[in-house]
C-alpha cells in the first residue's frame, strides 16, 4: 500500500479532537508543502478580535527531524 504524498503548493487542516477546554493547544492542525517542496507543520487557533469578528491565527514551522544516536561512538563505559 502506498503512503500518500501531498504535492508541492497544497495540505490539509485537520480539527484537533483532542483539545481540552482551555489548553493553549490549536483548534486545527495539519501539513503543507510549499511550492518549491519545502514541508511544513501547521498550527490554527480561531480567535475573535475585538470587533468580535472570528479569524484563523496560524502558526507553520519546518518540521524538526528526531535526532539519531549513534550508539559506536557512545561514551558509556560498557
Amino acid at each position: 500500500m502506498s503512503k500518500f504524498e501531498i504535492e508541492n503548493g497544497n495540505g490539509s487542516i485537520h480539527k484537533n479532537e483532542t483539545k481540552k477546554d482551555g489548553s493553549n493547544q490549536p483548534d486545527y492542525w495539519g501539513t503543507m508543502k510549499t511550492p518549491d517542496g519545502q514541508e511544513l507543520k501547521l498550527a490554527l487557533w480561531l480567535s475573535t478580535s475585538k470587533a468580535g469578528k472570528k479569524y484563523f491565527s496560524l502558526k507553520a514551522q519546518i518540521p524538526q527531524k528526531p535526532e539519531t544516536v549513534d550508539e559506536t561512538e557512545s561514551d558509556l563505559p560498557f
